[in-house]
């Protein structure tokens, strides 16, 4: 046993040296030392998480998946373990069926399938219906659950937002502003703020954050007394018994999905989301390449969707596009400048497929307006598979660039495809890795559709379903009387 305790502490100064070293930007070493207070001690939970952290938001979301399938081995009643874990999945195998099936297995696990007391209605008929995230803070769900909030007809409908934010922020407080009946939950554990909620007497209660707030999840396993809706900011299954409905799409769940789900499906005519652009506009401006001479990629997504295959389609499209270059912008979290790994890893592999350093450039985190003024010095975005992107989608057609996705089975792939349906970009969905790199190549030699598209996108955007607040959110009202009436 002596061994055995001075293995863990040998193993805890690793991972203490570790986690200074991500600190300051040396990711590459601080995976070295996890790895060392890993050989140490294997069954360290939290070099474990934090290896697989540090993986994750380098790009190996495959290597992240077991270990934090370790971790969750090890603590299975850890919530942030299990959301790790599933939420990695995804990342990794979103065009497959293994991340929802371990959904339904650990939804199944935590929750039983429940019948609903049905909550008194207040007086004045109005529905109750209540959100509940960690997400009414600056971040990109806001642009998404803010037009819903401030759009519901207060004559049918009083909204309660149950917060819960760790740091408020001015966004918090727009939030605020526009909720009707304001509880900050956070400092309240599940069970607590289920009795919150009945005494609030909801009718529908909504997740909006799913395994991305794992210790939340658990709210709606308890008896709340109202319908649970999960909202679809999380591009999955919860396999919650527990959880009656899930809002979306024909697009982005066709028939045949509900089978990987253990709640009712609610499909939206139109948008399966609601989208408000910010109000910090990006600068007009014409296409890139008028004044540049050559074609300007660029990726927009966090390092945790883009997989080395991912990279080796991108490199042949530069390829294909002769002169052209691309940009690697929010590759990695809450860092300026992207770490040195980073940028190597990147480097090392397009280099592999032909394409040389001089031909990429990285920027890291920026404030919002300064983020959107780099999305519009991009002439074609290329999204990310099978995880697509949603607000950096969003954010591009915004600003005039056309997006190519690739579409896959499942939620979580089918997203560019919902978006740039509504867009009419629909020859801009791929079905495979060739025919991505087929359509980026067509568009990029097109440089009058491009200029026409830069002039065109936003309004598409602007007047598609997926920004018309206003129907948007009473085609999501009606969705959730049905599914109170149903629980009555």
């Amino acid at each position: 046993m002596a061994g055995a305790g001075q293995g863990f502490e040998a193993a805890r100064r690793l991972a203490i040296a570790a986690q200074a070293a991500v600190h300051k930007g040396h990711v590459s070493r601080g995976i070295r030392l996890y790895r060392a207070s890993i050989a140490r001690y294997p069954d360290y939970v939290g070099a474990l998480n934090n290896l697989g952290l540090s993986l994750t938001c380098t790009g190996y979301a495959e290597e992240a998946v077991e270990l934090f399938r370790r971790a969750f081995q090890l603590q299975p009643e850890t919530p942030e373990l299990r959301g790790s874990y599933l939420s990695t999945l995804l990342y990794a195998f979103g065009h497959r069926p293994e991340p929802s099936e371990a959904h339904l297995r650990e939804g199944a696990r935590i929750s039983e399938p429940r019948r609903r007391a049905g909550g008194r209605r207040a007086r004045s008929g109005q529905l109750h219906i209540g959100y509940v995230s960690s997400a009414f803070a600056a971040g990109p769900e806001v642009f998404f659950l803010l037009p819903i909030v401030r759009n519901h007809d207060r004559r049918r409908f009083r909204v309660f937002c149950y917060s819960d934010v760790a740091e408020e922020d001015y966004y918090t407080g727009v939030f605020r502003g526009v909720a009707d009946v304001w509880r900050d939950i956070s400092g309240l554990d599940n069970r607590n703020a289920a009795m919150q909620i009945r005494r609030d007497r909801i009718d529908v209660l909504i997740d909006a954050g799913g395994y991305f707030n794992p210790r939340r999840v658990g709210l709606f396993t308890e008896e709340t007394g109202a319908a649970h809706v999960s909202y679809p900011l999380y591009p999955c299954t919860t396999g919650l018994r527990s959880m009656d409905a899930r809002i979306g799409s024909w697009a982005t769940d066709p028939p045949g999905s509900e089978r990987y789900m253990s709640e009712e499906p609610i499909r939206l005519d139109g948008a399966f989301a609601c989208y408000e652009p910010p109000r910090a506009s990006p600068p007009s401006s014409p296409s890139p390449a008028i004044a540049r001479g050559h074609i300007t990629f660029g990726s927009f997504n966090r390092l945790h969707k883009i997989s080395d295959r991912q990279l080796e389609i991108w490199a042949n499209i530069l390829t294909e596009v002769p002169g052209s270059r691309m940009v690697f912008h929010h590759a990695y979290p809450v860092q300026r400048k992207l770490p040195i790994s980073v940028r190597r890893r990147i480097t090392r592999t397009m280099n592999l497929f032909g394409v040389e350093a001089g031909r990429l450039r990285f920027v890291g985190q920026r404030p919002l307006d300064e983020h959107l003024r780099v999305v519009a010095q991009v002439d074609i975005a290329l999204d990310a598979f099978p995880y697509n992107g949603m607000t950096t989608t969003c954010e591009s057609l915004w600003a005039g660039v056309p997006v190519v996705t690739q579409a896959g089975p499942f939620h979580v792939s089918r997203v560019g495809l919902a978006l740039l349906n509504a867009v009419g970009l629909r020859d801009c969905v791929a079905d495979s890795g060739e025919s991505y790199i087929k359509i980026a190549a067509s568009l990029a030699a097109d440089r009058a559709g491009l200029a026409r598209l830069r002039r065109e996108l936003g309004e598409r955007l602007t007047s598609s379903p997926f920004c018309d607040a206003s129907e948007y959110t009473r085609r999501l009202e009606r969705a959730y009387l049905t599914i109170r009436r149903q629980g009555d």
